[in-house]
Formats: structure tokens, sequence, C-alpha cells
């Protein structure tokens, strides 16, 4: 890890970021990578669609209607069926780093944030194209310009990006699935992946 002086500087030169908590992920952009699920779960916090139950602590996300693009807020909770819930606020001090190339064989990117509303508050590398990286100096100082790692990958041969976070210094949120649990369940924040969801419109989006 990079002092938090460098750190910053790697922020403001690479990302042209300043006083915002960059949420990142580096990886091919590949269907197993789940870029829709991350996306989504960015869309519900970055808008506070989401409420946390003042029973037992869970939170429920609101229902997002992607063709209409809007959002139904929960009245209850998801795990106990409390109606006793806070909404979640927005948190407008965030931002997306995606690593990848926009478009690949997973999804068209551009295409999603539309769906999200969320143009101007992801960034992409316009460096990137398939089949073609950064430097290694130039990647390890762009995972230390990311404040919180993340990888809603639904399956890793080992997961080396999750690896190279976590060398940086980063807090990292990777679903409990695959091969990288068994090295990283001690030093990161471990969800499950939605595996057998198979949403058809989306589907469809990345056949077309």
């Amino acid at each position: 890890p990079f002092p938090d002086e460098a750190r910053v500087d790697f922020k403001k030169q690479l990302l042209g970021i300043t006083g915002k908590t960059v949420i990142g992920t580096v990886a091919r952009n590949q269907p197993r990578k789940a870029f829709d699920c991350l996306f989504q779960a960015f869309y519900h916090l970055f808008r506070g669609e989401y409420a946390k139950c003042n029973a037992c602590g869970s939170v429920t996300n609101s229902h997002y209607d992607i063709v209409n693009r809007e959002a139904t807020r929960a009245t209850k909770c998801y795990k106990c069926g409390s109606e006793e819930l806070t909404q979640g606020k927005p948190k407008e001090d965030i931002i997306l780093y995606l690593h990848c190339a926009p478009k690949d064989c997973g999804w068209d990117l551009i295409d999603l944030q539309e769906d999200y509303g969320l143009r101007g508050n992801i960034i992409f590398n316009p460096e990137l194209r398939i089949g073609g990286g950064v430097p290694e100096t130039t990647l390890s100082a762009i995972y230390n310009a990311i404040d919180i790692f993340t990888l809603p990958t639904r399956g890793e041969g080992f997961g080396l990006p999750i690896l190279e976070a976590m060398s940086s210094g980063l807090p990292a949120v990777v679903t409990d699935y695959s091969a990288h649990p068994e090295w990283a369940k001690n030093g990161s924040v471990l969800v499950p992946p939605k595996t057998l969801e198979a949403e058809p419109l989306t589907n469809i989006r990345r056949a077309i």
C-alpha cells in the first residue's frame, strides 16, 4: 500500500477525482463478472434506494424497473416482514471506477449506465481495449486510487484482482463463491451471489 498522501494524488491524477469515495473493480467485461449486479448495487447505494429494518437490521432494496427506469420503495423487510423501516439516504459522494473495456463479450456498459441513470457517476478508462491493458506500475497506482474494491463475480479460477486489491490495502467486497473465498474470507466482506438467476432482458441485450 502507498501512503495516504500518494493515494490522494493517484486519485486526482489518474481518475480526476477529489473529495469522493471511489468504489472500483478490475476485471474483464465478461458475463460471469456480473456487471449488471454491480450497476444495480451502485444505483441503490448512490440513490438511497434501500431501507434498513428497525427490527432485524437487514437491508431491503427498492425494486427497480429497468424498462421504465423507475424505482418502487420497499414497504416491508424482505427477511422478517417488519414494516418498521428506515429509508436510506443518497450517497452522492461516491463514484464507480471500472477498469475494463466498456464493450466486450459481456455487457455494453455505456448502455447499462443509461439504464440506471448513472451518467457522470461512473468512470471508464479510455486506454483500455479488448486484449490490451496498462503497465503494471500504472495498475498498481490505480489500485491505490481506489477506496473500496468490489467484484460480484459468479465464478473465478483464482481471483487475482481480489488478491491484488487486498495487497494494496483495500477493503474488498466480493462474492462468497468459487475459488477465492478459500483465502479471502478473513480479509474481505463476502456476499452470496445470484448464481442461478438468469434475467431474460439482460440476456437479450447481450445477444444483440
